[in-house]
């Protein structure tokens, strides 16, 4: 019919592929196959019995034995030993905040599979957790492939695509499933499995999925679904909600003292933009959690921060620069008196004070910065989630070398007003 269309035939994209389908059944089939799961695997005795008849394959024939046949695991899979140790590796692992779901609630080490997996969550399994989790228990010409098809995934996702990627992309998937072919059987590779070559070719035409998979419109399809209350005419229960919910959102902008959508703090708000003269204490961060007075930081510890706080001022960095040699043998104080005494233009309060150093530190256990939530080590470890990594970017002759550490505690400067 659609051919019919006048148009159809000059259309270059007849399909809008979801590549969020494409990705979750490519991983059922994979994992379910590697796993050796029950009626998820598509290594079945069918599958063995058409390589038999088709005289391919030798290695996955059926184990003839007296007039008895029995299917031995095939080489791509894991033992059982190495199942238990991959599905304990997973519920092991700990996402920041916000990032994806618990992943162990759906991992069942007795019974060898998962179960529960929403769409997101194989999204993240397959481009984060699967490529690590079978390095050592698979053979290495299974491993690389897996790999291949994780890195297809990860490009092929990103918000920021080049052309030239997507060609490369779309010559690796060919050779990446041809390679396949010569590893799992025929039965391995359904219509999502074909469909993957197409994918590249639609990011050209169409660009990146990020703006037409199907995400979204799950999520609000979701929504909808909990307003049903009449089961027998749903239809009549989400247009009733829907009226009601964009009532609401009218009156909600003329509400000016009560929580509304429009005025509701995010999540992890950090307080909003600050009205700081000194850039180094602009930064939007609102620390939280009981805080402490700082017994166990040190006099030292406090020259230290301090010293940060001075070499990540900008106002400050031309006095470093001016008086090196002064700021060796006196105290950055002595310098701001001068500035003071000669009452230079470039003298405000803030730097003043900035100088003479803070009054005392105050410790908290979590801080909330641009939108993200960071917490110390000591009470990230109760959590099912992970948000005491942090990244540091080398400085100076280790421009080339990132830092990674675990945040401890957060400690909050106080600084004469």
């Amino acid at each position: 019919m659609f051919f019919e269309l006048r148009y159809w035939s000059k259309l270059k994209l007849r399909h809008n592929l979801d590549v969020m389908h494409v990705e979750k059944n490519v991983f059922d089939t994979l994992v379910g196959t590697i796993l050796d799961i029950e009626g998820k695997t598509k290594d079945t005795i069918k599958a063995r019995l058409d390589l038999e008849r088709m005289g391919t394959r030798r290695g996955l024939w059926m184990n003839r034995d007296n007039d008895k046949a029995r299917r031995d695991l095939a080489f791509f899979s894991m033992k059982p030993n190495d199942k238990k140790e991959f599905l304990k590796f997973v519920s092991s692992v700990k996402f920041p905040d916000g990032y994806a779901s618990n992943i162990a609630r759906c991992v069942n080490v007795d019974g060898g599979k998962f179960t529960g997996l929403k769409s997101h969550d194989c999204h993240v399994f397959m481009q984060h957790l699967l490529p690590v989790g079978i390095r050592h228990l698979l053979p290495e010409d299974v491993v690389k492939l897996i790999i291949l098809l994780s890195i297809f995934f990860s490009q092929l996702t990103a918000k920021t695509l080049r052309k030239t990627d997507m060609f490369q992309l779309r010559h690796d998937i060919i050779q990446v499933l041809c390679k396949f072919e010569m590893i799992f059987p025929p039965a391995f590779f359904t219509s999502m499995m074909h469909v993957m070559v197409h994918l590249p070719e639609e990011v050209l035409l169409a660009g990146p999925v990020n703006y037409r998979w199907m995400y979204p419109i799950e999520r609000l399809l979701g929504e909808l679904k909990k307003s049903v209350r009449n089961r027998a005419k749903p239809e009549g229960s989400i247009v009733e909600a829907w009226v009601q919910y964009e009532s609401l959102t009218f009156c909600r902008m003329y509400l000016k003292d009560v929580e509304t959508v429009f005025n509701r703090p995010q999540r992890n708000h950090d307080g909003g933009m600050r009205n700081e003269k000194l850039s180094v204490f602009a930064q939007s961060a609102r620390p939280f959690g009981d805080p402490g007075r700082g017994e166990s930081f040190s006099r030292n510890d406090m020259e230290v921060a301090h010293w940060f706080v001075l070499n990540n001022c900008d106002e400050i960095m031309g006095y470093l620069y001016e008086h090196e040699e002064m700021m060796k043998r006196e105290h950055p104080s002595h310098l701001v008196n001068k500035l003071k005494s000669s009452n230079s233009p470039t003298y405000s309060d803030e730097l003043y004070n900035l100088a003479f150093g803070p009054i005392r530190a105050e410790l908290f256990s979590g801080c909330n910065v641009n939108g993200v939530k960071f917490l110390g080590e000591a009470r990230d470890d109760k959590l099912c989630t992970q948000n005491s990594g942090v990244h540091v970017p080398g400085g100076g002759k280790s421009t080339d070398i990132d830092f990674y550490g675990k945040l401890t505690t957060v400690v909050q400067l106080l600084y004469k007003d």
